[in-house]
């Protein structure tokens, strides 16, 4: 039987499944034609590109110069600005309502992403109630080594054991570094990747073919070999929104990795469409974005997997940039530290997006 169940960015907190399902109807998704879009090389964005942007931006005709599948170019632009600042803060939430068993619940997600310049540090939550709660915090010192703390809630970190990563194992399991922009190098026949360094000094040394480079801002695989259409539209407040239509297997393949490597998935996790929308302010800093997705998850009920069909994803994101690790929320400042593995509270979730109380039953 085929039942509507949440399924969210942090899924990859559940208990491991049984053995793979014998039935499954869903078809694998076919994959839309990409456009051809710029080679960068392994980069996100070239110097040439970059100068381009705000060449348009000071001519202020970007709408109409990164129109089309062009317009991830501007995505990354402000994503790899939000890397560059000495500290920054991502905050996710999501609320939903589901039914297991006939029974209402909602369910309620958070995450949050905070890069210092000496550490990394993510943490998420997700509270259903009876049904499902999860806890993970990872920290990442940038030195080729994540601890990782799991639990059912915030509380059990300080007796959380910590599981310790190298990045090639972290990259392995998790999908992708959440510290801020790396590079890897990208096996061509199997797609597996390999931590490569931190400095573009490393990247431009390297002569693989597969070297790339990577944002740890988001989750989504944004490039131009992912993209399949997007568009730019500037707000009448000077803002500017930047919507973005990807591959729906080549943009969500750090999401599949999550589910399938730690959640332990022994069927296929099915994946239809892929669309982001950004905000960035009118220097193209990030503001916020919204994630939207349909997936067909095999999830472990009563010790038999059933897949949950066609199961609406959004997530609605915050970003910030500080000099100084102080972030305004109104009239308050925050001076925001990483929390210590005995502390169960991140001051960061002050800034979790403002969402609508979408509880009703899916």
């Amino acid at each position: 039987m085929t039942k509507r169940f949440l399924v969210l960015p942090l899924l990859f907190l559940l208990a491991s499944c049984s053995p793979k399902a014998t039935d499954s109807s869903t078809p694998v998704p076919s994959t839309p034609t990409v456009p051809v879009v710029e080679d960068t090389g392994g980069l996100l964005e070239t110097a040439e590109t970059a100068e381009s942007i705000k060449r348009a931006l000071h001519k202020g005709d970007i709408a109409e110069e990164f129109s089309g599948p062009k317009a991830y170019q501007i995505a990354l632009h402000a994503l790899l600005k939000q890397d560059e600042s000495p500290y920054s803060l991502s905050v996710s939430h999501s609320r939903f309502g589901a039914s297991f068993l006939g029974i209402p619940y909602d369910i309620d997600m958070k995450m949050g992403t905070y890069s210092t310049p000496k550490e990394s540090f993510v943490e998420g939550l997700v509270d259903g109630g009876i049904v499902i709660k999860r806890a993970l915090r990872c920290y990442d010192q940038l030195q080729n080594s994540c601890s990782v703390y799991q639990g059912s809630t915030k509380e059990d970190f300080p007796e959380a054991e910590e599981t310790t990563y190298d990045y090639d194992g972290f990259l392995d399991t998790f999908g992708m570094l959440f510290h801020k922009e790396f590079y890897v190098l990208e096996d061509k026949e199997t797609g597996k990747e390999t931590f490569l360094g931190d400095d573009r000094e490393t990247f431009d040394s390297c002569q693989e073919e597969g070297k790339r480079q990577r944002t740890g801002s988001t989750l989504i695989n944004i490039n131009h070999d992912t993209i399949l259409d997007g568009d730019v539209k500037e707000n009448k407040d000077g803002t500017f929104t930047i919507s973005l239509t990807l591959d729906e297997v080549k943009g969500n393949q750090y999401y599949a990795k999550l589910f399938s490597k730690v959640a332990g998935l022994h069927d296929e996790l099915h994946v239809h469409g892929c669309q982001i929308d950004f905000l960035l302010d009118k220097d193209l800093n990030l503001i916020s974005s919204t994630y939207t997705t349909r997936l067909d998850v095999p999830i472990l009920i009563l010790g038999e997997i059933v897949y949950f069909n066609d199961v609406e994803q959004v997530m609605q994101t915050n970003y910030l940039r500080s000099e100084d690790g102080t972030f305004k929320q109104g009239e308050e400042r925050i001076d925001l530290t990483i929390p210590d593995t005995e502390e169960t509270e991140f001051d960061g979730y002050a800034f979790l997006p403002e969402i609508e109380d979408n509880t009703e039953e899916q």
